[in-house]
């Protein structure tokens, strides 16, 4: 009976924490995102959760590939092809508090979508080169 109850314990303390975490999907590994993607193998990004990475044409959401160390390189190659909307969906069912969309990439159509994904409760942070304007 103890170790049932205490499974149970252990199985409500990941809830909760990841229901009070935070989720992140990188959109971009070029620099910046590559940078990103070594920060958050820090242990000042232990209350981050990569939930999701994309580059141009491939994307990463699977929880294994994305705790590889060799994520960015890995996705030159490896990984779905980009879609958006599974991306999206795995910031929805991540069961996060705070849901994020970092866009690290130099992509007028994805800076076109900022303000719907604010629209929608995702946070945005951007590097994206394109709003710079010219």
């Amino acid at each position: 009976m103890s170790a049932v109850l205490a499974e149970a314990v252990e199985t409500a303390k990941r809830s909760a924490s990841a229901a009070s975490g935070t989720a992140i999907v990188l959109l971009g590994t070029g620099v910046v995102g590559g940078a990103l993607l070594k920060l958050l193998n820090t242990p000042a990004a232990a209350s981050l959760r990569l939930v999701g990475a994309a580059n141009s044409r491939r994307q990463q959401i699977q929880p294994d590939k994305l705790a590889d160390r060799a994520l960015r390189e890995k996705l030159k190659s490896h990984g779905d092809a980009r879609d958006d909307t599974a991306l999206l969906s795995a910031l929805d069912t991540s069961g996060a508090a705070v849901k994020v969309i970092i866009d690290a990439t130099a992509n007028a159509g994805l800076a076109a979508r900022h303000a719907d994904w604010l629209a929608r409760g995702y946070h945005v942070v951007t590097a994206n080169q394109a709003l710079a304007g010219g």
